[in-house]
């Protein structure tokens, strides 16, 4: 019998009565940049969208999202980094009825902007240790904690170059320009200012397109939730708490 492939979200968190918030990492990027942030009330959930085994085009991920989120009966929020953000915003706009919340950072409805176009070649031509440590580097503003580091060195290293590749292909044929007004979730867009990958004028563009959306320019880089993990914790409390997910949290 063929082995059954993993769930893309945990059972358990499907059933959880709170507010749950599900955080998707950016392409090739651990799951670990979204660990250690607590919030009063909030199921906050580090979400592997490459360990199902399924599809990893962001379209085919947003889906299979969506249908798993129709079992949810309290509220849901997405929190996407980078591609994930994709992923989360894709999500928000196709199946509106289960996103009660977005909480989405350097990302954009469409890759024109990006600042590295060569990076699908690399993967596909010459995707050596030294050019994926390189990859992971210009995703922050300083060097992140030696044991992240470690992790997300291990992680990208450990990760299948056609899955990855699928990922950043598909990204690529994307524009949600036009879809983002279907979003009828409150927005928080929060974005590192000093990004060298996705410019402020991505994070601008999604913040007129998106009605119910707030913008909070951070000191950081591409990675905000680790270059500046309290000015992003304090960000996100205060949306989720606005927006009634907690209650009394002091910014």
């Amino acid at each position: 019998m063929k082995p059954l492939r993993p769930a893309l979200i945990a059972e358990a968190v499907l059933r959880d009565p709170r507010p749950v918030v599900l955080a998707l990492a950016g392409g090739g990027c651990s799951p670990a940049l979204f660990e250690g942030f607590q919030f009063p009330g909030v199921c906050w959930v580090p979400l592997d969208w490459y360990a199902d085994g399924a599809s990893t085009d962001p379209e085919a991920v947003a889906d299979r999202l969506g249908q798993a989120l129709a079992q949810r009966a309290g509220p849901t929020g997405l929190a996407g980094h980078s591609l994930g953000g994709v992923i989360a915003l894709l999500t928000a706009c196709r199946h509106a009825d289960r996103v009660q919340a977005l909480m989405v950072s350097n990302t954009g409805p469409r890759i024109v902007g990006h600042g590295d176009p060569s990076l699908p070649d690399r993967v596909r031509h010459d995707w050596s240790a030294v050019n994926q440590q390189a990859f992971l580097a210009s995703c922050f503003m300083r060097p992140p904690p030696a044991s992240l580091w470690a992790t997300l060195c291990e992680y990208l290293a450990g990760l299948d170059r056609e899955r990855l590749l699928e990922s950043l292909i598909g990204v690529r044929r994307i524009d949600l320009s036009a879809e983002l007004a279907a979003i009828r979730c409150p927005a928080l867009i929060a974005h590192g200012r000093h990004d060298r990958r996705r410019p402020v004028e991505s994070a601008q563009a999604l913040a007129e397109g998106i009605r119910a959306a707030r913008l909070a320019l951070l000191p950081a880089g591409h990675t905000p939730m680790v270059d500046c993990a309290e000015d992003y914790r304090r960000e996100v409390a205060r949306f989720l708490s606005d927006i009634g997910f907690i209650q009394g949290v002091q910014p």
